[in-house]
């Protein structure tokens, strides 16, 4: 039997990491909370996490009149993930900047990128009003997409007509447990089952997948296929993040799949041996 400190030691895939530098934290918010590459590299190998997704936390707006240069942003993601053999990345696409969808092709063909990353809430766009121009976008490409939720106006169900609509898009709902807005932590797993082509996923990522019984809960309901293992890295401690899993009172096979198979699967990983240099 396979206890829970085994499954500490076995091999992770992490769909929600970032690394760099938010410009709107206060100076020590910026110190605990923001990590350079290498950083997340180390964190994620101790953890024994073997492959870590991120998106550049310099890619998001400090404030809404303080537009982020999301194209530097994307080349410094670009640069880590070609440094470090355990990261790719996401191209954060911001529907509001002109261009953005030529420079998100240029991005989703280079081969450490596995898809786009949406932050209607840190780029300030409402879901309803640029759904079917971000979606269509998605969808003639058949792009592995995860986009924030759990604030007012980025609610997790809001993103769902648009995934119903367009069924190539694989979308990744984050932050189980999140809801800014009326405070309920099963939220994101409502949204999964709204979802009538199979193409949504909820991801752990948040401090809120803590609350007991929250990740227990999400695997009744939607079960263990339909739930992807995220740590919002450097933001929070990534081994803290597996143990919620690990520790989970849910099945081997259900850890086994939102720690590491249900990732190996969306991002075309045939290889089960952890050794994703190539």
């Amino acid at each position: 039997m396979t206890s829970q400190i085994d499954f500490m030691r076995q091999p992770a895939i992490d769909v929600h990491g970032h690394c760099g530098h938010y410009g709107g934290y206060s100076e020590l918010v910026s110190r605990l909370l923001n990590a350079p590459p290498d950083v997340v590299s180390r964190r994620a190998a101790e953890a024994v996490i073997q492959l870590t997704v991120v998106s550049e936390l310099s890619a998001f707006d400090p404030a809404a009149d303080q537009p982020a240069d999301v194209d530097a942003a994307n080349r410094l993601a670009v640069r880590a993930a070609e440094k470090f053999d355990n990261l790719r990345f996401y191209a954060v696409a911001n529907p509001k900047r002109e261009n953005w969808e030529a420079k998100t092709d240029v991005l989703l063909s280079h081969p450490k990128c596995v898809g786009v990353k949406l932050h209607p809430r840190w780029h300030y766009w409402p879901v309803a009003e640029y759904g079917d121009r971000v979606f269509s976008f998605l969808n003639e490409r058949e792009t592995l997409t995860l986009t924030h939720t759990g604030n007012a106006g980025n609610e997790p169900e809001q993103f769902i007509p648009f995934a119903n609509k367009y069924p190539r898009v694989r979308l990744i709902l984050a932050h189980i447990g999140y809801d800014e807005v009326d405070e309920t932590p099963d939220r994101q797993i409502r949204a999964v089952k709204m979802s009538t082509q199979g193409n949504v996923w909820a991801d752990t990522s948040s401090a809120k997948s803590v609350i007991s019984g929250v990740i227990e809960y999400a695997v009744e309901q939607v079960g263990g296929s339909r739930i992807l293992f995220g740590t919002d890295t450097p933001l929070y401690c990534s081994g803290m993040q597996k143990a919620r899993i690990a520790y989970a009172g849910i099945s081997s096979q259900d850890k086994r799949r939102i720690l590491y198979d249900n990732a190996a699967e969306l991002l075309g990983l045939s290889n089960k041996t952890g050794d994703f240099s190539q």
